[in-house]
């Protein structure tokens, strides 16, 4: 039955229960089915959501009943937590608004995530009934991780990484949060390239550190001017994608990889590594990561949410020395340990014949659906990738000189799709006018008609840049 049939089921019975008495009974499931000539499944679902309501309670082997009414009293006032509080600007709301949901009607280009026909849930889902079987998954885990999965972990990341040194975290975001607090103190300066990815600005700006900003280009940061940087500043921490850049999609070229390895050596300082894409290169092979060829200096984090499905909470920071034993206490701190059952599942999948296969059908169709996004933006004068994606699920597109990016990002708003506006991507004032642009998070169809509207976007307010 549609959600209209279950609305208009819903409107019904309230209607019902506003005409009897506390402690009447309702008519059975089978009396309701007949009334409205729904399923059991659809009857009960309108039952659930009255009793989640307070308006009914069920009574098992007796029935179902109208409640008691839920007692009123004046609501407060909550205008006093302003001053409390005091009025400033909350680092996450940007990264709030960046995960609230889409309007109906509206086409998603702004999500990170895969799109549900490329995650890989009937994989996970085996590889959770699997697990389920063992009454362990229920109880304890290890607060640095199962032993196994930190193997893997250590395994992909290469070089002379091994499981002591991997810490077990509920995901990248998670992740951020704890490296930056165990490597961080307040009102330190942590260099990050210019633009960089919102969720880690917004971790920096909650835990009171200053982001300097390093420009970067097509190939990644630039070295000249990180060394300048770490120089000025003092800082001690530089955060990095080196394998496509969220959002600019750039990927750190072999000479400048060499040269920022041996910045931080010079300034004794840690390269924070953010390989959040790690298995999503598509097209050419992937470097390896910067930990595999510097364990020293870089602290290297990953997660299995991009390449499996968003709900796969789990992720793994890799440090070694003093750094490592900071990690480890913080992520205590943060969350005790990540749930056994997710842990079990993860390992249980990325260790079968499932998970190759499923990342060769995920390089094959993203890399499909990439050539897509290149075609039809062909189509639309000075709407321009800033790079040619060759992993990942986003492309960072220029717009044409005079549209302003908010303005860009409303307007496609008000045209029913949802692109992310670029300046929040900046650590201080935007270096141009971009925005985010997801070619992995739709179906093709769909994403040629969410491209169609950003034309007709930049048909709309082209000639009123042209008279600025």
């Amino acid at each position: 039955m549609s959600k209209s049939s279950l609305d208009r089921i819903l409107t019904a019975l309230k209607e019902d229960i506003q005409t009897r008495q506390p402690g009447d009974k309702l008519p059975t499931v089978r009396d309701l089915m007949e009334q409205f000539q729904a399923s059991p499944i659809t009857i009960n679902k309108a039952l659930k959501a009255l009793a989640l309501e307070g308006k009914i309670i069920t009574k098992t082997g007796s029935g179902t009943y109208v409640a008691d009414p839920i007692p009123r009293r004046e609501t407060k006032p909550t205008a006093w937590q302003e001053i409390t509080l005091g009025s400033r600007y909350h680092p996450g709301d940007n990264l709030r608004e960046f995960m609230a949901n889409v309007p109906s009607g509206c086409i998603p280009l702004q999500s990170g995530y895969l799109d549900s026909e490329l995650q890989a849930v009937e994989a996970l889902q085996s590889s959770l009934k699997a697990v389920m079987r063992k009454p362990s998954v229920w109880g304890w885990a290890p607060t640095e991780g199962l032993e196994e999965l930190r193997a893997w972990f250590a395994h992909e990341a290469g070089g002379y990484v091994r499981a002591a040194d991997v810490q077990i975290v509920s995901g990248g975001q998670a992740a951020l949060s704890t490296i930056f607090s165990a490597l961080c103190e307040p009102e330190q300066s942590v260099l990050v390239e210019s633009p960089t990815y919102l969720g880690a600005l917004a971790v920096m700006r909650s835990n009171k550190l200053n982001p300097v900003p390093v420009p970067t280009d097509a190939q990644g940061v630039i070295p000249e001017f990180l060394d300048s940087a770490f120089q000025k500043t003092g800082a001690k921490v530089f955060y990095t994608q080196p394998r496509h850049s969220n959002p600019s999609g750039a990927t750190l070229s072999p000479y400048r990889r060499k040269r920022v390895l041996e910045i931080a050596e010079k300034h004794q300082a840690f390269i924070v590594e953010d390989d959040y894409l790690n298995g999503l290169t598509f097209e050419g092979n992937p470097p390896p990561p910067l930990i595999s060829e510097n364990e020293n200096h870089v602290v290297y984090l990953r997660s299995l949410t991009k390449s499996i499905a968003p709900s796969l909470r789990v992720g793994a920071i890799i440090a070694k020395g003093a750094a490592r034993a900071r990690v480890n206490s913080m992520s205590v701190v943060d969350g005790l340990f990540v749930s056994r059952l997710l842990q079990e599942a993860a390992l249980h999948l990325v260790t079968s014949p499932a998970w190759p296969k499923h990342l060769r059908k995920l390089h094959q169709e993203l890399k499909y659906r990439r050539n897509i996004a290149i075609q039809e933006l062909k189509s639309i004068p000075g709407l321009t990738p800033y790079t040619i994606p060759t992993g990942g699920v986003h492309m960072w597109l220029r717009l044409p000189e005079g549209i302003k990016a908010e303005e860009f990002t409303r307007a496609a708003e008000r045209n029913g799709v949802i692109v992310v506006c670029g300046n929040v991507y900046f650590p201080s004032e935007p270096m141009g006018d971009f925005v985010r642009m997801s070619f992995g998070s739709v179906d093709p169809q769909t994403l040629k008609d969410g491209i169609h509207r950003l034309g007709e976007v930049v048909e709309e307010l082209a000639p009123l840049a042209l008279r600025r």
